[in-house]
């Protein structure tokens, strides 16, 4: 009973440092992100929206954040489409289920850089519908979907 109770505080204790951990740098992030200086100090000297502004006004930001968030949605619908299939083949399919695994695994243990110049190699050269797929919105999709 008392491990029991010791290892739910330890628990809690342990989760709370490691939300602490990851909010810290996000929340300076935050804060920093209304700094009125050209040089970034902490702790802030005046709160300004001036950098707001200036990311609303280029159109190179602009469209980067666009295309940004149309590879994410893009990498979150293939995930998604991925995902459903095997989630329900891992619960359901008894024999499958340690090659299943080993393949939704195996992209962990190759780094990310090896990834994405494999995926740029081996589909770049790829022509659909006339495009070519090498530098393309969905072939980045594909790497982020690994």
């Amino acid at each position: 009973m008392f491990e029991e109770r010791a290892f739910g505080y330890l628990h809690r204790a342990f989760a709370t440092l490691f939300v602490i951990y990851v909010m810290i740098p996000l929340a300076i992030t935050a804060v920093m992100a209304f700094s009125d200086d050209n040089v970034i100090r902490f702790p802030i000297r005046g709160f300004s929206l001036r950098w707001f502004g200036q990311f609303l006004n280029d159109s190179q930001w602009i469209n980067a954040a666009w295309n940004s968030l149309e590879i994410a949605l893009l990498t979150a619908v293939m995930a998604m489409a991925l995902a459903l299939p095997a989630s329900y083949a891992l619960a359901h399919g008894r024999r499958a289920r340690p090659v299943l695994q080993t393949l939704m695994v195996l992209p962990l243990f190759v780094p990310g850089v090896v990834l994405g110049i494999s995926v740029a190699m081996g589909l770049g050269s790829v022509t659909i519908f006339g495009t070519e797929l090498f530098g393309s919105k969905f072939l980045v999709a594909c790497a982020h979907t690994l």
